[in-house]
């Protein structure tokens, strides 16, 4: 019980901050699938096989928790009353539906990316993780996690132009 207080302890941040930006920024949400993702982690911790770094490991456990999350509410309005209660400034208001729905768009591209290329840059962009990292997780070389990110870089300033009027 010790060490899973010590994992949480020591990761809770890396993972709630990746989660955070994958719901757009709605902190309760974000709460429920990190508290969700150390859940999953905790029952399978006797599958976890040393390959890549316990971070990047809980990483991946998130974003396949709130991906799975996603794929269920996918009826899931923008933003919730109480989002709307809580912005009593227009401006600070207009900027939260602004970045939401952008981060959304990002997400929309990204996942219609192949699924390699899309795993790379959800972990590179949204988890901040090294292409070292990146490459232990998805066990290719560091080398290839670079080519496979500039690739998909190039595909979604094209796709956010194109598809969404944005210049990124």
């Amino acid at each position: 019980m010790e060490d899973e207080r010590l994992l949480y302890a020591k990761y809770y941040s890396d993972v709630y901050k990746f989660v955070l930006k994958l719901t757009c920024f709605d902190k309760s949400l974000a709460e429920d699938l990190t508290q969700e993702t150390f859940l999953q982690a905790f029952i399978s911790f006797k599958r976890f096989e040393g390959r890549a770094s316990v971070k990047t490991w809980l990483i991946a456990i998130a974003k396949n928790v709130a991906f799975a999350y996603f794929r269920k509410h996918k009826d899931r309005p923008l933003l919730t009353e109480e989002d709307i209660g809580r912005h009593s400034d227009p401006h600070v208001f207009v900027a939260t539906v602004e970045q939401r729905e952008q981060v959304r768009c990002v997400l929309s591209v990204i996942k219609a990316l192949p699924p390699k290329t899309a795993d790379v840059m959800i972990l590179r962009l949204i988890a901040e993780l090294p292409f070292e990292q990146i490459g232990d997780q998805l066990q290719m070389s560091p080398g290839s996690a670079r080519v496979l990110f500039m690739r998909g870089k190039n595909e979604l300033l094209k796709q956010m132009k194109e598809r969404y009027g944005y210049e990124i």
